[in-house]
């Protein structure tokens, strides 16, 4: 997939100079797929339409109850943070092992300091993906139309960026900075590869600022407590460490999306 990446002068990110307040706004998780599931499907469209409707109206369904979730875990846990957002630029956030980065609108909307569904300019966005084909979808999901044109583009505003890379790595991309407010690590795997992930978190932490957090979410509890022994390896400070209350389930009753969560600062 060949994407244009263009960046011209209408998409200038321009960080508004008004206070920045976190939400504190718990969001419905199931009203909006109540109504988006009684849309009706057209009577011209054929069997093989009519089922390519459905499908796409179920996965839309499931990635917005996934974001309300994950809007819901950051108001209820990041609240019982320290953390305040930078008040004279942008919030940068760097979004390791993003995917296809469904999280990325809510993680602006939230760390800017508007409303759920509303991405905001005082957010940075930066996610890195190991798999290329997550990275395309990413872009792709996140682009916007440029009406500035004749014929109108879609195109990934200033404010998102994504990388196909390695997450071990990370001093390796410019696109980078030296120090990001808040990291997200969502769904870590470290029983699959003990000694990379633990380069993954290493390298992350050398990112995050002294005042920044770090979210980090598991699937399971077991997967959750190998995490936690793992940390106290590293030079961080515990500060939230629980089960997501909002966490979505599976059909197997022992894995969750975004079962548990932790966030963690650097040690001062």
């Amino acid at each position: 997939m060949n994407i244009e990446k263009i960046p011209p002068p209408k998409f200038e990110s321009k960080f508004e100079s008004k206070k920045i307040h976190l939400s504190t706004k718990i969001v419905p998780i199931d009203k909006i797929d109540e109504k988006r599931s009684k849309l009706p499907t057209l009577p011209t469209m054929s069997p093989d339409e009519r089922e390519r409707f459905e499908k796409a109206l179920e996965e839309a369904k499931k990635i917005g109850e996934g974001r309300r979730r994950f809007w819901n875990m950051l108001v209820t846990e990041v609240s019982k943070t320290d953390y305040q957002p930078p008040q004279n630029r942008q919030t940068l956030i760097l979004d390791v092992g993003c995917g296809r980065c469904e999280e990325g609108i809510v993680l602006s909307a939230y760390f800017g300091g508007g409303e759920y569904g509303f991405p905001s300019e005082n957010v940075k966005l930066i996610g890195i993906d190991i798999k290329k084909e997550d990275i395309e979808k990413a872009i792709f999901s996140h682009q916007r139309p440029d009406f500035s044109e004749q014929v109108t583009k879609y195109v990934l505003p200033p404010n998102f960026e994504f990388i196909h890379g390695d997450a071990t790595k990370l001093d390796q991309y410019p696109q980078i900075p030296d120090q990001v407010d808040v990291i997200v690590i969502r769904h870590q795997q470290i029983s699959a590869n003990e000694k990379v992930w633990m380069e993954i978190f290493q390298k992350s932490l050398e990112k995050l600022s002294p005042n920044g957090i770090m979210i980090l979410t598991s699937f399971s509890d077991i997967e959750h407590k190998m995490l936690m022994e793992k940390l106290k390896e590293l030079d961080v400070e515990v500060v939230v460490n629980e089960r997501n209350p909002f966490a979505k389930p599976t059909k197997h009753k022992e894995v969750s999306i975004d079962r548990n969560i932790a966030i963690v600062k650097r040690k001062k």
